[in-house]
């Protein structure tokens, strides 16, 4: 008898890890939903406000974590590391230019951070307002800087749930399920 190997690991996250992406967030739009919410500082709903408190815990925010603030990983699989400063358009720009870029981008890496402590109920000490990113500065660089990095922040939100969505997938079927529902499809 051929043993079987066990599958190589192709993605940054392990099977466990998409087995609880696909447990919390599958088919859960309004989890979603509920997460952009609290990572662009707009109030939840009293009923999203319950659903993070229910759902986000144990292993979940730091998957959230791994998801919106990925750090360089020496053992991910090959082609799979990243982290958020290697992601910055810089190759067409001189350090002059590349300057408001790269400080836009730690002041979206410090946002995203400070949120994902508000997930996981930790303190800091400063805060960035969200809606101050695109407020008036004392400098034109400084207005620059912030509005980069809003609606950096916004794009990276967006594209870490589209991301969350895809690997989540649609919720597997158990067998009662399953049946349940083809006898529903066969009584139309």
């Amino acid at each position: 008898m051929v043993e079987k190997k066990p599958r190589k690991q192709i993605l940054r996250f392990t099977d466990k890890e998409l087995k609880l992406m696909k447990n919390v967030f599958a088919d859960k739009d309004e989890m979603l939903i509920a997460i952009r919410k609290v990572m662009l500082q707009i109030e939840p709903t009293e009923k999203e406000d319950i659903l993070i408190k229910e759902v986000i815990k144990g292993e979940v925010p730091a998957l959230l974590r791994k998801v919106f603030l990925p750090t360089i990983d020496g053992d991910a699989p090959l082609h799979q590391v990243v982290d958020l400063m290697m992601t910055i358009k810089l190759d067409d720009k001189t350090p002059e230019e590349a300057h408001p870029h790269i400080m836009a981008r730690k002041q979206m890496i410090d946002y995203i951070d400070q949120q994902l402590c508000k997930i996981e109920e930790k303190k800091r000490n400063a805060e960035i307002i969200f809606e101050e990113l695109s407020g008036k500065f004392d400098t034109v660089e400084d207005e620059y800087i912030s509005l980069i990095a809003r609606n950096t922040i916004v794009q990276h939100v967006e594209q870490m749930l589209a991301q969350i969505m895809v690997l989540a997938g649609t919720k597997e079927e158990t067998e009662e399920e399953m049946h349940k529902r083809l006898e529903q499809d066969s009584s139309k």
